[in-house]
């Protein structure tokens, strides 16, 4: 039995992102101090994992109809994630940054005429090579 309460409960990825969509689940992250727990973190990390998928088949956990994801990180253990939420201390640990999504449609209409100059080489040399296919193939037929 563990018996070590979590240091804190953070709220994770998308959903405490800006890449949030209709598709995220919500990844809750349990700290845990694996030092007060035993000093062998591998065995830790898989037995937390084991656990994990024991109780995820045998519990259905939604947040109105997203679902949940727990997982049991080190509290040594860095996020990749853009923002981290804490419901510990209802607080952000590390606020989300919004990225700058505009497109460049210069940029793109180049590199869009680069693939389509790219494409038409590609259907002349084919349909040259097809012709001298079919210009040989008439000779050797006479």
């Amino acid at each position: 039995n563990i018996e070590t309460l979590p240091k804190d409960i953070i709220i994770v990825g998308s959903s405490a992102g800006y890449n949030w969509s209709k598709y995220s689940d919500i990844d809750l992250h349990l700290l845990m101090d694996f030092s007060e727990i035993n000093d062998d973190a591998d065995l830790l990390k898989n037995y937390f994992n084991a656990k994990k998928i024991t109780w995820t088949a045998q519990h259905n956990i939604t947040i109105r109809g997203y679902e949940v994801e727990l997982y049991v990180q080190p509290t040594d253990e860095q996020n990749a994630s853009d923002g981290v939420y804490s419901l510990v201390k209802n607080e952000w640990l590390q606020i989300p940054k919004a990225k700058d999504t505009r497109l460049n449609k210069k940029l793109i209409t180049h590199q869009a005429a680069k693939v389509i100059n790219l494409i038409d080489k590609y259907i002349i040399s084919f349909l040259v090579t097809l012709c001298q296919s079919m210009e040989d193939d008439l000779r050797n037929s006479l």
